[in-house]
Order: C-alpha cells, then sequence, then structure tokens
C-alpha cells in the first residue's frame, strides 16, 4: 500500500466578522469546535456580537508523507472538518417582515 503524501504542509486561518442588518439577530451560534490528530489540526468557532458574528476557522497539516495505516484516521478528521463546516448560525428577524 503506498503511502500517504501532501505537497506540502499548510495552515489556512479564517477571520470573518459578518454585520447584520438592524433588523436581524443572531439566535444561536455553534458550538466550538477543536480536533487535533497527529499532525492535523482543525479549530471552528463562531461568537455572537452586537450587531455582527465573528468566525474564525483554523485548518493545518503539518505533514507531508504518512504512513498508509492512517488513511482512516485522516479520513475521519477530514469528515469531521466537513460536519464542522458545515455548521449553522441561526438568525432572526426583530422588526416587521415585508408583507407581499
Amino acid at each position: 500500500m503506498n503511502p500517504i503524501y501532501f505537497d506540502y504542509p499548510y495552515q489556512d486561518n479564517d477571520d470573518v466578522t459578518i454585520q447584520l442588518p438592524s433588523d436581524w439577530q443572531v439566535e444561536n451560534v455553534s458550538k466550538p469546535q477543536h480536533i487535533e490528530f497527529k499532525v492535523c489540526l482543525y479549530r471552528s468557532q463562531a461568537e455572537k456580537q452586537d450587531a455582527s458574528v465573528h468566525l474564525t476557522r483554523q485548518l493545518g497539516f503539518s505533514g507531508v508523507l504518512r504512513d498508509a495505516t492512517y488513511y482512516a484516521a485522516l479520513r475521519n478528521f477530514y469528515q469531521q472538518v466537513r460536519t464542522g463546516d458545515e455548521q449553522q448560525i441561526i438568525l432572526t428577524r426583530s422588526g416587521p417582515t415585508a408583507q407581499n
């Protein structure tokens, strides 16, 4: 079985703030995620602020070559990343809604 090869070690850091319209409010944010596996790292957090939502995400891989025996564990790690990235933030509108 061939080893698992990544072109290079990497780390992606996202830091985004979404300003909400005045009549929208954050009802619920997802739970913070923190997953570490050998040479992999994933962190994700959404924070409710006054009139905005602040999102941070970190994804990194510090290795280049891994033994094929780690395939299932790496696949599981990336499945957890996908699940974490699909978490939703619930917004509600506090003002009157438009009538059609």
